[in-house]
């Protein structure tokens, strides 16, 4: 399997998704009281991230991810939506939660 490398931004990627980790740590402890649903839900969005994203040699790159984060938080932010006030499972907290659980497995 030949090698990719690794574009020179990426290390501020995965910095990023480490900011963006530590912002959902407070989201989780509020959903620790959420229905078993939860976590099959986190795993549907991250097979549809990963769908999305992966290249032509089967992975994930991080600097994909980060930017999917951002685009998500960009988007759910124009309608008032932040992780902080987030007090259920929404659509933009389960693709965040899916982008962060991607995130190990990202090169």
């Amino acid at each position: 399997m030949d090698q990719l490398p690794e574009p020179a931004f990426a290390p501020q990627a995965r910095l990023r998704l480490a900011e963006l980790a530590e912002r959902l740590q407070a989201a989780v402890a509020a959903q620790v009281a959420a229905p078993t649903w939860l976590a099959a839900a986190v795993d549907q969005h991250a097979a549809e991230v990963r769908d999305a994203l992966t290249d032509r040699h089967g992975r994930v790159r991080v600097v994909a991810l980060a930017a999917y984060a951002d685009g998500v938080l960009d988007t759910a932010g124009r309608r008032g939506w932040t992780i902080e006030t987030s007090t259920r499972p929404s659509w933009p907290l389960l693709r965040l939660f899916a982008v962060s659980a991607l995130t190990p497995s990202a090169v």
